[in-house]
């Protein structure tokens, strides 16, 4: 288990590589750690970011799906 210093600095790390590589693996799991720490609104900007980026990745797509559930 991930204490919540943890976790925030893991989003942190997470929020810097998607500024400087937004690429979609990035972006993807970062979408899914702001996800799972009760952000839904800021996870799913950064998973349309990485649906837009490539519309082919499905993993993106499933987490968005998830988030908007």
């Amino acid at each position: 288990m991930v204490d919540a210093g943890q976790q925030g600095e893991a989003l942190n790390i997470l929020e810097k590589m998607a500024t400087l590589y937004p690429d979609i693996q990035t972006l993807t799991v970062y979408g899914d750690a702001l996800s799972k720490s009760g952000q839904p609104s800021q996870a799913e900007e950064v998973l349309r970011r990485a649906v837009k980026l490539d519309p082919d990745y499905s993993g993106a797509h499933h987490l968005l799906g998830v988030v908007l559930f």
